[in-house]
């Protein structure tokens, strides 16, 4: 995903409020969201051009990524 998508996605507070506010939604996705967690897309922050959000463990964070492998089979 590009910076410049990612910096139009909103934020975790309003997508919750939109997801809420449509009982629709909450009945189609609930019981995937019980299953498999929070899968609202949403931004923690505005990236720089080139960033991507990169999760280690516990956190994600902003930053430019480069591949470690370029293919498949290392």
């Amino acid at each position: 995903m590009s910076a410049v998508i990612y910096n139009n996605l909103p934020p975790l507070e309003k997508i919750n409020e939109m997801f809420v506010k449509c009982p629709k939604m909450f009945k189609l996705f609930g019981s995937i969201f019980i299953a498999y967690g929070n899968l609202l897309v949403h931004a923690h922050c505005i990236l720089a051009d080139g960033e991507k959000m990169i999760s280690a463990g516990n956190v994600t964070e902003p930053a430019v990524a480069y591949p470690d492998k370029w293919l498949a089979n290392g």
